[in-house]
């Protein structure tokens, strides 16, 4: 009985993905929705792709492994724009988890516009309030500091008085 069960809801699942596919794709033939469906499986492969790239950063940036973290964030980012396009919030987290391995190596220079891009997509996407956006503000200031830009990281400071972050899934 549970493998009937199991096998229904699977076959339930694939049904409501085929419809997906139909409702958001304009395809008018069962050929064109299945090429949808093969479209939509391929996006989510290359989401979840990702999601393991920046698992893998996360862990070796934990253990200090910098020069390693780089590669797994940087493709992350890479993967995520293309699927999601160069403005979605989760494109602005891995900005800002590359801007924080590179400030940690003391690449200053290539983090700020990264810092700033991530803090651009934030307040577009989830507006001035959002928990992310202070992040944003909170990681730029440190920056900024940490640069000797002290008039510059000032004002952010004063607005965010948070220590600084990197965003994970777990904090987003």
């Amino acid at each position: 009985m549970l493998i009937l069960l199991d096998e229904l809801a699977k076959r339930q699942a694939t049904l409501e993905a085929f419809f997906q596919a139909f409702m958001n794709s304009g395809a008018t033939t069962v050929p064109e929705i299945l090429q949808a469906l093969d479209r939509q499986r391929a996006e989510a492969s290359r989401l979840e792709e990702a999601d393991q790239l920046t698992k893998t950063g996360d862990a070796l940036y934990e253990q200090g492994r910098y020069p390693e973290a780089e590669d797994p964030y940087r493709r992350a980012l890479a993967i995520n724009e293309k699927a999601l396009g160069p403005d979605h919030p989760d494109v602005a987290t891995d900005l800002n988890n590359l801007a924080w391995l590179l400030q940690a190596t003391g690449r200053y220079a290539e983090a700020e516009p990264l810092y700033a891009r991530a803090l651009a997509i934030w307040e577009k996407a989830l507006g001035p309030d959002h928990p992310a956006v202070a992040t944003s503000l909170n990681s730029l200031a440190f920056l900024l500091d940490a640069t000797g830009r002290y008039a510059e990281a000032e004002p952010l400071s004063s607005i965010v008085p948070l220590a600084p972050r990197r965003l994970t899934p777990g904090n987003r």
